[in-house]
């Protein structure tokens, strides 16, 4: 049997993610590297057309093998999937760690290890159970949801009497993506103009990642605050869960099997035999079950916060060429429509006395008007002028003098008024 260069590319990269179980700042470049081969080798092409490129690499093969293989489409399948999969958790893992690498820089080593580094996000999300799921649903789907309609081009192909059908995000780039995924000799049958809604944060792996670390993270972090409150039979129940081996706060009585488990539940007087099934001690249902509700709420919540507060005020206090210069995330917009600005909408979950979406919208219409006013003292004067928040709270949010805070309020109100704000560009020129 011949040697798969794109198989071996495959095993590559699943051994080198299975050796990943912690934040190395070279696994940024070497995940960078098996992206780039992965997309040279056109794994990012529709399954159809990796499907019809694997079969094409196993014709060299002895006439005997390739007839017999001919006759297994499942293996080819099974193939042409796991390079797609591959691929997959190769681009999350790439952009988890780019993620882990910003964080790493800035001291918050706490939620870097939180991040799906190796690529894989389904099995931490599954350890959060449904409220963790379902928080990370809701996040992702906002974001998904609320953001700019742009172009992009929907191109059919023709390649050895099969018609294929690829997205391109810019015209000019058409033909190289074509020749880059099914070779020099392919026919260009149509190319049509669709509209994709694009997110504040436009890479979906990105997304992924970050909302999935969060979540993660701050499941984690509740999670400590709940075991650390449990009291009286909750208590004992919990610890003999964790002691076995299960979570803790499991309704065992509604599980199905574990009859083992159950036994010894029954025994140390937990749960109760009954002509419909086991019963779970009243005490300790209640309590489960109050602490369900806490996980529902505050999951959501303070993964919300997380998400929505960094980029907050990131927008706030830095201006256009700083964030260009230095972006706060991978493909986050540097200037975002107000489309984009939407999902802020959300903030007032985490607090009602900021008005986020509109003091972004007017910073960021007044950052272009070239006050000479640094981004942050702009940010500082709207919040004070815009939201019910104190110049003591703002000024500790922003790391930024009191003076400066008022000088600024000042400032822009008195360009409202028709001023020149001179007492304000005093001040600051101190």
């Amino acid at each position: 049997m011949v040697t798969l260069n794109t198989i071996e590319l495959v095993n590559k990269a699943n051994g080198f993610l299975g050796s990943v179980k912690t934040f190395e700042k070279e696994n940024v470049e070497k995940l960078r590297e098996l992206k780039e081969k992965m997309e040279g080798a056109g794994f990012d092409a529709p399954f159809k057309a990796v499907l019809a490129r694997t079969q094409n690499e196993l014709e060299g093969m002895d006439e005997g093998e390739w007839e017999d293989l001919k006759k297994q489409m499942s293996y080819f399948r099974y193939l042409a999937q796991m390079k797609k999969y591959t691929f997959a958790r190769v681009g999350i893992a790439f952009y988890a760690n780019k993620l882990a690498e910003g964080f790493s820089k800035k001291g918050y080593d706490d939620i870097l290890f939180h991040l799906p580094l190796d690529g894989n996000h389904i099995t931490p999300l599954i350890k959060t159970g449904n409220t963790g799921i379902i928080a990370y649903r809701t996040l992702m789907d906002r974001f998904e949801l609320l953001g700019e309609n742009v172009p992009e081009f929907s191109v059919k192909v023709e390649k050895d009497d099969v018609t294929y059908t690829i997205k391109v995000k810019e015209k000019e780039n058409i033909e190289k993506t074509v020749e880059r995924i099914f070779g020099k000799e392919t026919y260009i049958e149509d190319i049509r103009t669709v509209m994709k809604r694009k997110s504040i944060i436009s890479s979906k792996k990105v997304r992924l990642a970050l909302i999935n670390g969060i979540v993660k993270y701050t499941w984690e972090g509740l999670n400590e605050e709940l075991t650390g409150e449990e009291r009286g039979e909750l208590k004992k129940y919990n610890e003999f869960l964790r002691e076995k081996g299960f979570i803790g706060d499991a309704r065992m009585d509604l599980a199905e099997g574990f009859a083992d488990m159950k036994k010894k539940l029954e025994k140390k007087g937990f749960l109760k035999k009954t002509n419909e099934g086991y019963k779970l001690k009243e005490e300790v249902r209640k309590e489960i079950e109050k602490r369900k509700r806490v996980r529902e709420r505050e999951v959501l919540k303070r993964a919300n916060a997380l998400l929505l507060g960094p980029l907050f005020k990131h927008y706030l206090i830095k201006n256009k060429e700083e964030r260009k210069k230095k972006n706060l995330y991978p493909t986050l917009a540097i200037k975002p429509s107000s489309k984009h600005l939407r999902i802020f909408n959300f903030f007032d979950e985490v607090d009602t006395e900021i008005d986020v979406y509109t003091i972004l919208i007017e910073k960021l219409r007044l950052e272009e008007k070239n006050l000479g006013i640094a981004g942050k003292e702009l940010g500082a004067g709207l919040l004070k002028l815009r939201s019910k928040k104190s110049t003591a709270w703002i000024s500790n949010y922003l790391k930024i003098d009191k003076k400066k805070v008022e000088s600024a309020a000042a400032y822009l109100s008195s360009l409202e008024k028709g001023g020149k704000g001179d007492e304000f560009l005093r001040t600051i020129s101190r």
